[in-house]
């Protein structure tokens, strides 16, 4: 049986997501595109990785990779877990904030999900 994997619906780093108390709905904050430094290694004190997710069955595996855009092979932030889909139309948002020194992750310690009710 093969699985189906979810539909990436976004995915945008940025410095800050806030979630409104009463809708539950993202406001993304300073959309991050590049690091602009004078010198590499350089430190981003705070970057949170937003993505939503929509198609998936049950419980699914979800990978968060950032890869360098010049060697995709370079992995400079990695995360894995699980998200859980109660219903196939289901809006799952994922946010994670970390940080990043010397092209390695410095701080990777909160994650946030979000499960929005089916369309």
């Amino acid at each position: 049986m093969t699985e189906i994997q979810p539909i990436l619906l976004s995915a945008i780093t940025c410095n800050r997501v806030i979630f409104d108390k009463v809708s539950g709905m993202p406001s993304i904050i300073d959309i991050v595109q590049t690091i602009n430094a004078p010198r590499y290694p350089a430190r981003h004190p705070q970057i949170v990785f937003f993505c939503e997710l929509t198609n998936g069955h049950g419980t699914t595996k979800a990978k968060i990779r950032l890869v360098d855009a010049q060697e995709e092979e370079k992995i400079i932030f990695e995360k894995e877990g699980t998200v859980q889909f109660k219903d196939v139309k289901q809006i799952v948002t994922l946010a994670h904030l970390g940080s990043l020194h010397r092209g390695r992750p410095l701080r990777s310690d909160r994650s946030y999900v979000r499960n929005a009710p089916p369309l």
